[in-house]
């Protein structure tokens, strides 16, 4: 009686025992399988490098060419793009007296015209004339390339120079780039272009 309890308790134990390893095994193969992903995981997040795009910035800019100048007359002043990207180019166009000596601005402005201090011819079929004083030159300039000439000629009338002082014809250029074109009709209202590389207009 008592060896057959025996031997039937040591077949349970048996069966347990083997249910336990079965157990142990599986839950060691499962927290493998776990440890393996989590690790293939942490490798793909930490060892992939982000994808970075970088951005070149266009520079706009742009350069007055004086042209030549004599003292009398002034003539063929353009402007250059020395940017990297199309634009469009405008200036302004500041007339005083300055003596020689010390750069020293007379106090009254100079009259343009026949009768005036001076005559100024400038080349209306390729720039416009803003509302805002500015000239625009009505086409987009290229990287390097220059605008045709802005002032075809300018000439002091010399008796009406105020003693020790020159005429000095001082143009102030700006570019900003062609497109998108929203940018350029909300920066420079004064014109419009309707379409990119499109002609400058006048404003209604």
């Amino acid at each position: 009686m008592y060896q057959g309890k025996h031997v039937k308790r040591a077949k349970y134990t048996e069966r347990y025992a083997n249910k336990s390893k079965a157990t142990v095994l599986l839950f060691s193969l499962v927290l493998l399988m776990v440890l393996l992903v989590g690790t293939t995981t942490a490798f793909l997040f930490t060892s992939d490098g982000p994808i970075t795009n970088i951005f070149k910035p266009s520079k706009v800019s742009c350069e007055v060419i004086e042209g030549s100048f004599d003292r009398l007359t002034k003539t063929n002043v353009t402007i250059k793009n020395t940017g990297d990207t199309e634009a469009y180019i405008r200036a302004a166009i500041v007339v005083t007296w300055k003596d020689d000596v010390d750069g020293n601005v007379y106090g009254a402005v100079p009259v343009a015209g026949e009768n005036g201090d001076y005559t100024i011819s400038l080349n209306l079929g390729d720039w416009i004339e803003g509302s805002d004083g500015y000239y625009y030159y009505v086409k987009p300039v290229a990287p390097g390339a220059s605008t045709a000439a802005l002032i075809n000629t300018c000439k002091v009338n010399q008796d009406k120079a105020p003693a020790g002082y020159g005429l000095n014809v001082e143009i102030l250029g700006s570019a900003i780039q062609s497109v998108p074109v929203s940018v350029v009709n909300e920066k420079w209202p004064a014109v419009i272009v309707k379409a990119p590389h499109g002609d400058l207009t006048k404003a209604d």
